[in-house]
């Protein structure tokens, strides 16, 4: 089979064709938009979506399996108490675009999935797989879908 080859920028390996291929690269894509959340990430997953290798719709954790357990932030007070709930649906692609899919960044607010995201060190993990990891451990900070975060 034949297709349009793109590098797999997680292990500088061209990959090309179609089928399982191209489900490899779009995992490894998909993780590094989660953790980079750049114009190429983008760029490349409407490439890909071009292809038909995934739906927007697609739960975020058909691709990155370690995100199939997260949970929600159902409240919390200033003594440090929180409650969590599980998730009502999986995230989506197009909610992770989107800036609704509730995952934290970490770059301000005091609610406990910014907190813990700062205090694991999720931007300065030394690898993709460890933010991955460590993303996976941490609440979402909404519902997918129920609000916008941008930081």
């Amino acid at each position: 089979m034949t297709g349009s080859a793109f590098p797999d920028l997680m292990s500088n390996v061209t990959v090309t064709g179609v089928g399982a291929e191209k489900i490899v690269a779009l995992e490894s894509r998909m993780r590094q938009f989660v953790a980079e959340g750049d114009s190429m990430g983008i760029a490349t997953l409407m490439m890909l979506l071009e292809q038909g290798a995934f739906a927007l719709d697609d739960p975020v954790a058909k691709f990155i399996p370690e995100f199939e357990g997260l949970k929600v932030v159902k409240s919390y007070d200033l003594e440090g108490n929180v409650e969590l709930e599980p998730l009502e649906r999986q995230p989506t692609i197009r909610e992770l675009m989107s800036h609704t899919a509730g995952f934290a960044y970490g770059l301000s607010g005091a609610d406990p999935s910014n907190v813990q995201f700062r205090k694991k060190g999720v931007l300065a993990s030394p690898d993709l797989q460890s933010l991955v990891d460590r993303v996976a451990t941490i609440p979402l900070i909404h519902q997918p879908a129920s609000e916008l975060a941008l930081d």
